[in-house]
């Protein structure tokens, strides 16, 4: 049986608490969903609530992917991303949309 698998939003200049209660609401109905890909504005003017998700108040049940940041402004909120993860189940693509990882043979 096939399920919608993926799921798309628009920026959402930091309601994560909205975006959050409206995926997983989602997720429960319709899903179960692959992933979440979020275009555009992520953090907006409201840089306390992106620390809040960043800290793991903010919970999805769907992998979610960023891609951004779309302005030089918030650019320095995801300098501390390491491979990509900011979160649990939230992972930064980049600028690009794509994240670079190394790995060693040994």
């Amino acid at each position: 049986q096939w399920y919608n698998a993926e799921y798309g939003s628009s920026g959402i200049n930091a309601e994560y608490g909205q975006l959050c209660a409206r995926v997983n609401n989602v997720n429960s109905k319709s899903g179960p969903f692959h992933l979440l890909l979020i275009p555009g504005q992520m953090i907006g003017d409201n840089v306390e609530s992106w620390l809040s998700l960043r800290d793991g108040s903010y919970k999805l049940d769907v992998p979610t992917y960023i891609l951004g940041a779309t302005n030089q402004t918030n650019s320095p909120y995801f300098s501390h991303i390491i491979d990509g993860e900011v979160t649990e189940n939230v992972t930064y693509l980049g600028r690009r949309g794509s994240i670079r990882r190394q790995m060693a043979c040994l």
